[in-house]
């Protein structure tokens, strides 16, 4: 079996090396793209369902923010419930999740597709 160095991974991503590989001739490049891009997608579905208001209220402060304010777990409701700090740190974890879901989407989705629509 094939294994990357990092260096690799870094220039060539997740699949670069069945880049010159048919998938309709190799049963077992077209399995491991189908599963990478499945993986992935459950992966970034899961990143996007972290509710970091939730978490927040529920650590720092031992109570759910649905239960105050307009009810929305967001940070509108987080910094008039629990002002400025908490706010940030929902907006801070929100954009991170969001960054999160875009690596994991550019750098596994992209070699999925180059290598579905540009077989050797």
């Amino acid at each position: 079996m094939y294994r990357m160095t990092f260096q690799e991974f870094l220039i060539h991503g997740f699949l670069g090396h069945y880049r010159n590989e048919n998938l309709a001739d190799n049963p077992t490049a077209f399995a491991t793209v189908t599963a990478v891009a499945m993986i992935l997608c459950m992966l970034t579905y899961l990143i996007g369902s972290l509710n970091f208001s939730i978490i927040i209220s529920k650590r720092y402060h031992n109570d759910d923010i649905r239960n105050y304010g307009s009810g929305n777990a967001g940070t509108t409701n987080m910094l008039r419930t629990y002002g400025k700090g908490a706010a940030g740190l929902t907006l801070l974890g929100d954009m991170l999740k969001t960054a999160a879901s875009d690596i994991c989407a550019v750098y596994g989705l992209r070699d999925v597709v180059l290598v579905a629509t540009h077989p050797a």
